[in-house]
């Protein structure tokens, strides 16, 4: 079933973090393991990555002809050569969890992201630079955060 484009729906992840959204120009019938081209706006915001994103998954909506495709990013450098952060998804609400992934992958060389629930009071819970050299610590990261927190939460206390 080809599925119109305005209905398509694709997800760009990075392990679980998600780094991009976008609709195709066209009409496309994928199935899982196909690759699929990245747009040059998402490329231009994510170097290092490649240009190609593997579909890993495809949830088809019967009812309205809606179609949500799963994107795993290609990128040069695996995971365990990668800084990974585990951010505490306890303490940052959703609605502000991109622009902390932004400002994390904006200070880190393609860290692998996961969100985890947590009783800890920082933004970051773990940090592993594995093989990556980072120019900033989980104290600088972790104070970083903190402050673009505080600027996002403060206006929204009584």
């Amino acid at each position: 079933m080809k599925t119109n484009p305005s209905n398509m729906h694709f997800v760009l992840r990075d392990g679980k973090a998600i780094i991009g959204r976008w609709s195709p120009a066209s009409a496309m019938d994928l199935t899982i393991g196909d690759r699929v081209g990245l747009p040059q706006d998402i490329i231009r915001d994510h170097p290092g990555y490649g240009t190609h994103a593997v579909v890993s998954r495809v949830e088809m909506d019967n009812t309205n002809g809606a179609c949500n495709v799963d994107l795993d990013v290609e990128c040069p450098v695996p995971a365990s050569r990668r800084p990974y952060v585990a951010l505490n998804s306890s303490l940052v609400p959703e609605a502000h969890r991109a622009s902390v992934e932004e400002i994390v992958r904006g200070r880190l060389e393609l860290p692998v992201l996961e969100w985890e629930e947590s009783y800890e009071t920082t933004p970051v819970i773990r940090f592993h630079p594995f093989d990556s050299r980072p120019g900033v610590s989980m104290v600088e990261l972790n104070k970083e955060l903190r402050s673009h927190l505080h600027g996002l939460l403060e206006p929204a206390m009584p």
